[in-house]
């Protein structure tokens, strides 16, 4: 992966990431599981194929909300809140459901507000 930093932005291939300043991927056959893009472990991204500008930012916001709620209370609300949305959308639409999700998913660049994802909850 080629990423350049000039005037405290990203670029992957010429492609701006606002608001990245590091991303670090792990391609590999084995995380995550067949059927998945990327996970994000503890700020560390996993994935089997190369990702999109657009799939990296969206999981440099999950990298900022884990930081927000030190790392092991992010995986706490995320579970507990899939588990909630799980028994009201079913199985497909709990995911994107899910607060992280939502912010992670509409965040179009630029500055982040810290906690942003609280305004989907």
């Amino acid at each position: 992966m080629i990423c350049t930093i000039r005037n405290n932005s990203v670029s992957l291939r010429g492609i701006p990431l606002m608001g990245c300043h590091a991303i670090m991927v792990i391609y590999n056959k084995l995380i995550p599981f067949e059927g998945f893009k990327a996970i994000n472990l503890f700020g560390v991204i996993f994935a089997r194929k190369p990702l999109s500008p657009k799939d990296l930012s969206h999981e440099w916001v999950h990298t900022q909300q884990m930081k927000e709620l030190l790392y092991i209370g992010f995986y706490l609300i995320y579970l507990i809140e899939w588990i909630v949305r799980l028994t009201k959308y079913g199985k497909k639409r709990a995911y994107y459901m899910i607060s992280f999700e939502q912010e992670a998913y509409g965040f179009k660049g630029g500055k982040r507000e810290h906690f942003g994802w609280l305004k989907y909850w």
